[in-house]
């Protein structure tokens, strides 16, 4: 069993390192460097980098050190704080997402002057949304901590949903009726996102029955740097709705399973949850590399 932890230690380890290094190089793409011409998309990028960055953080630290034995570094008031900046993050990383594929939905959707509109008040409120997308989610995951113990031994498993360090008592009053909620507020951001999604994907559709037209009259075939770009976030969206499904799936199967199960199920889905964030800045990265000075929007 120790063994098997230890695996898992190294894996977290290496996700979060491979993670954090990646969106730092993104962050210095989007921000310094000379070679890449900025759009407004790119504050929604650099702000889901540092999310990113600070959700590998908080859950590769904890989860590590806890994977390699050092089960109570945390105490109880730590705990509480690992477990609550893990929801905030998680959650500011579904809105951040959210966000991305709605700015692109409308980047590309067609140039009447209600888009045009729509275009110009979502550059403008961007920074806004940040800030109102921290308050409320600083203040919503607030009462998470009240329902947190500290994991003291292997007993704490019955009666309790455990977070590998921390356990949430299951036997508090109304604690399944706040899970519910919260479970419920990660579905709205999900579900917009997909919806966000399946719109993308129409309107590249239409798209591409246009270039098809195009091509079988021009000798001059050519992608928008909109649509290449739109392509990108859908590779991103795709990713982010994979991962957190299979996360999702892993934490239905922790629920049911029997104890030494339900912790190797636990920490498939941690790993699961950390893979977007880590796979993330390379795509971004990738698609910066392949053309030269990307437009993601106009």
């Amino acid at each position: 069993m120790f063994f098997n932890e230890e695996i898992f230690g190294i894996v977290f380890i290496n996700q979060m390192a491979i993670g954090i290094i990646g969106n730092l190089l993104l962050l210095y793409i989007l921000i310094f460097s000379r070679d890449y011409k900025g759009k407004p998309i790119d504050l929604i990028l650099i702000h889901l980098s540092i999310i990113n960055i600070l959700l590998l953080l908080f859950k590769g630290i904890s989860r590590t050190l806890t994977l390699f034995g050092i089960m109570h570094f945390l105490k109880d008031i730590g705990c509480k704080i690992m477990v609550y900046l893990d929801r905030v993050f998680r959650i500011l990383s579904f809105i951040n997402v959210c966000l991305l594929s709605s700015f692109q939905a409308i980047t590309i959707s067609s140039n009447s002057s209600v888009c045009v509109m729509l275009k110009a008040k979502a550059i403008k409120y961007i920074i806004p949304f940040f800030i109102l997308s921290w308050i409320l989610t600083l203040l919503t995951e607030a009462i998470t901590p009240i329902y947190m113990i500290i994991l003291i031994n292997s007993s704490s498993f019955m009666n309790s949903w455990n977070w590998g360090y921390c356990v949430f008592s299951i036997q508090a009053t109304n604690a399944f009726n706040i899970i519910l909620w919260k479970a419920f507020h990660d579905v709205v951001w999900f579900g917009l996102t997909i919806c966000n999604s399946v719109y993308i994907i129409f309107i590249m559709q239409s798209h591409h029955k246009r270039v098809l037209h195009i091509h079988s009259t021009s000798f001059f075939p050519g992608i928008s740097p909109e649509i290449k770009a739109t392509k990108t976030v859908m590779i991103l969206v795709s990713s982010f709705i994979f991962f957190h499904l299979v996360s999702f799936i892993c934490f239905l199967i922790t629920m049911s399973s029997s104890r030494l199960t339900s912790s190797r199920m636990m920490h498939i889905s941690a790993f699961m949850t950390g893979c977007f964030p880590t796979l993330c800045p390379f795509v971004l990265i990738t698609s910066i590399s392949k053309v030269s000075r990307t437009h993601f929007s106009e």
